[in-house]
This record gives structure tokens, sequence and C-alpha cells, in this order.
């Protein structure tokens, strides 16, 4: 979600009015595991032979648990393309918006967001970083409050 928020707003610049981004977690320009990266080079070279549309199984990752997802090689590769719309650390030096970026103290896929993610969002004087006393999943729950206090002052 937060990266999709982010890459969204990168490429709408005019037309948002703000950014939330919750317990930012997919990092696919530090995913160095082998077999994300066998199929990172298996997509690039399907996608290469116009064969992008095919489908497959592909690993994935989220808070620290691997299992396997079906799709395309296209969809998988645009979520975990290092230098793609995914990289959160890219897409937020080119929104315009304000941003409120809320990371989990217990989420340990998030304890990096202010610095790779926060801390590279072009200057306003309306961005927020907020952690929350949550792990990745209750984020949402925990950040409800604040999400609210911050939309109020906009």
């Amino acid at each position: 979600g937060a990266n999709a928020a982010l890459a969204y707003s990168a490429s709408h610049k005019t037309n948002v009015f703000a950014v939330i981004a919750l317990a930012p977690g997919h990092f696919p320009d530090r995913m160095r595991a082998p077999d994300i990266q066998s199929k990172l080079s298996e997509s690039r070279t399907k996608i290469f032979s116009g064969q992008g549309k095919a489908t497959s199984v592909f690993p994935d990752i989220n808070a620290g648990e691997h299992f396997e997802v079906s799709g395309n090689y296209l969809s998988w590769y645009s979520y975990f393309d290092p230098n793609g719309s995914a990289n959160m650390s890219r897409t937020v030096t080119q929104i315009k918006a304000p941003l409120l970026l809320i990371s989990g103290t217990s989420d340990p896929t998030g304890r990096d967001g202010k610095s790779t993610i926060f801390n590279r969002a072009p200057a306003n004087q309306k961005n927020r970083y907020i952690e929350v006393n949550a792990g990745h999943f209750d984020v949402p729950e925990k950040a409800s409050a604040g999400i609210v206090t911050w939309l109020s002052g906009l």
C-alpha cells in the first residue's frame, strides 16, 4: 500500500492532495534472496522476449514470511524491480503533496522508513513522520487518530 500511494503520487503530481503511507515494508532495492533474484532475471528475459503476460508462480515475502503467488511476469516484475515504481526511496523524491508516513515500533520491515523514505521526501512543512506502538499489520488501526489529526490540519 505505501508503495502504491507513493508511486501514484509521483506519477500524478498535480492531482494528489496528500499521501498517507502506512507501515512501509516492501523494499525491492534491498531484495537479495536468491529465489527473488533468479525470478527477476527470468522475468526480464520473458518480458524482453515478448512473453511478459505469461503466467508463473513467483516468490513473495511479507513481514518476513516467504510464500508463493501466481501471476504474470509483467505484474510481478513491476513490484520487485529494484529500479521500478515500487522503490519508495526513489518515488518519494518525486511527490509534490504533503506526506504522512507512519511506521510501527515493532515492525521490523519498516524500521528504516524515516531515513530511507521520509527524509528523502521534498521539503514540505506539512510532512509528518509518526511511529505508533504496533507491528506491521496493526499500524492502520493504531494510527487512525494520528491520521485524522493530520488530515484535519491540512
